[in-house]
Formats: C-alpha cells, structure tokens, sequence
C-alpha cells in the first residue's frame, strides 16, 4: 500500500540486498529514504538488516513504512529468480 492506498508490485532478483531494493523503490515512487524503513510483512516488530537479501530472510514481500511508526507504504515483491 503506498499513500492513499495504492500498492506496488515489482518482479526482482530474490538475492538483490534489501537496501537496493529500498533505494529503488524510494527513487522511482519520490519517497524521501531518510524518513522511511523497510520491515518483513511478516515480522513487522523486527529491524531488517539492509545488506541482506530477501533470499537471506526466507521473505518475498516488505513493508515500507514511515519512521515515526505509521505505515505509509507496503510493496508487495513478487519475486522470480533471473536464469
């Protein structure tokens, strides 16, 4: 879910670092880095290491979310692995 509701959904290499993903998302979507965070949908309390991948986290989809704790933006990762 981005602002107002929106959801984005990419298709991205499973052993990209999550910080790759999260600066490309930021970029493309004009989000400012410095005021969001990245967590595991699934695990939503635990930090994510950012040089990790997803592949890392056993995980396909991350929730983007505002620093001070309100969620602003989840992006669904919908992930195939490149031949």
């Amino acid at each position: 879910n981005m602002p107002r509701g929106v959801k984005s959904l990419q298709r991205l290499n499973p052993n990209i670092p999550i910080m790759d993903i999260f600066r490309k998302i930021c970029l493309e979507k004009g989000l400012d880095p410095s005021r969001y965070e990245v967590r595991l949908t699934k695990q939503p309390q635990s930090t994510v290491d950012m040089s990790q991948t997803l592949s890392d986290y056993q995980a396909n989809e991350i929730t983007i979310r505002q620093c001070a704790g309100k969620i602003y933006l989840s992006t669904f990762l919908y992930l195939t692995s490149k031949p």
